[in-house]
């Protein structure tokens, strides 16, 4: 396995509670970090437009924890979780896949026993608390997401092939997931919103677990990626030099 969870380890250590400090920077860090990627999701859905309505930007910031340990924590989780799905996901065959898969849930329990020895001041004792829960949920979410991974697997669930182009694929899912643009009942054009709520991770592992293209192969996980992830206003020219295909919603 090429990849521990060095950093999510250290929500296990005192100093994640009692390093205020340390997780208030983190915390601006991370608010940057989900700012960043709002103006990438949101700047230049509308044709001229270039910036964000400042009451929808206030709403949405507005929905963010001000603690900073609760935020840092689950900034750390879904670093996590990414680590061990790509791992997961580069399993070469069955075996290989329950090793990995086991080995992450092992580390995960470690984590676990060391919160628990953890000894913090009365104050801080809730932080720890909610972080031990939460933790256990994450647990418990990876077991049942992969294992029933394992079920179907071991059940041969056929792939679809998919007979259209792989960018044709790829922009069905992006408009699911971020809002299409079309003519709706009356022929007026506007923008449509989302119609599931996902990760881009969610996705590539749906595609990739789901589909193969004409000749039965399995799409690139490196081109998934690079299909899902750009925004609106680049969404014609890809990394790879492919051009999404626009499709059209009556």
């Amino acid at each position: 396995m090429d990849v521990l969870l060095t950093r999510y380890h250290k929500i296990a250590a005192p100093n994640f509670f009692t390093d205020l400090d340390n997780r208030w920077n983190e915390f601006s860090l991370i608010l940057q970090k989900k700012y960043d990627q709002y103006i990438e999701e949101n700047v230049g859905r509308k044709k001229g437009i270039t910036f964000i309505n400042s009451e929808t930007n206030e709403k949405y910031f507005l929905s963010i924890s001000r603690n900073s340990i609760y935020e840092c924590y689950l900034y750390r989780q879904h670093e996590a979780e990414i680590i061990i799905r790509k791992a997961v996901r580069k399993s070469k065959n069955e075996e290989q896949f329950k090793i990995v898969l086991k080995i992450y849930i092992l580390e995960l329990e470690s984590i676990r026993k060391d919160l628990e020895k953890i000894e913090l001041p009365k104050r801080l004792e809730k932080f720890k608390v909610w972080v031990l829960r939460e933790h256990i949920f994450f647990i418990s979410r990876l077991k049942q997401t992969y294992l029933s991974d394992i079920n179907a697997k071991e059940l041969r669930q056929p792939r679809l092939k998919w007979l259209g182009q792989v960018n044709q694929l790829g922009t069905l899912f992006y408009d699911l997931l971020k809002g299409s643009n079309g003519k709706d009942e009356s022929g007026k054009q506007q923008d449509f919103p989302p119609l599931i709520s996902a990760s881009i991770e969610d996705l590539m592992a749906l595609i990739e677990n789901n589909f193969v293209d004409k000749q039965g192969k399995p799409f690139s996980h490196s081109f998934l990626q690079d299909l899902l992830s750009s925004s609106k206003n680049k969404l014609k020219y890809k990394a790879s030099g492919e051009k999404r295909i626009l499709l059209k919603y009556i």
